[in-house]
C-alpha cells in the first residue's frame, strides 16, 4: 500500500530503496513550557509561557488566567519570585488583612 502511494506522489524508484529521512533537532525543541505558579508557596495553577519570558510577562499572563486571577485580584504583592523555565512564586501582603476569631 505505501509502494501504490509513493508511486502516485509521482516517484519512479522504489520506496524501500530510499533514503530515511533525517531528524533536524531545532524542529524537536519545544519553545513553549508550562510553568507552576505559587501564590503565598501553594501551587494554585499553570500557564504556558516562551522559553525565554521574562518575569513580567510571566506576571502578566499568570494574572490573566481566570483560576490564578481570583488569588491575584485586588491583593497587594509582598514579593515575586521569578526562576525563569522553572516557576513563578507570588507573595502576598497579609499585614492588612483583618483576622476574625469566633
Amino acid at each position: 500500500m505505501a509502494e501504490e502511494l509513493w508511486s502516485r506522489l509521482g516517484h519512479s524508484s522504489s520506496l524501500a530503496y530510499e533514503s530515511f529521512p533525517k531528524a533536524n533537532p531545532d524542529y524537536l525543541k519545544d519553545t513553549t513550557i508550562v510553568l507552576p505558579v505559587q501564590i503565598n508557596g501553594k501551587t494554585r495553577g499553570t500557564i504556558e509561557v516562551e522559553e525565554g519570558c521574562s518575569e513580567d510577562d510571566a506576571f502578566a499572563l499568570a494574572s490573566q488566567d481566570k483560576k490564578l486571577e481570583k488569588y491575584l485580584d485586588g491583593q497587594p504583592i509582598k514579593k515575586r519570585i521569578y526562576v525563569p523555565g522553572k516557576i513563578l512564586n507570588v507573595i502576598l501582603d497579609r499585614t492588612n488583612v483583618k483576622v476574625t476569631t469566633k
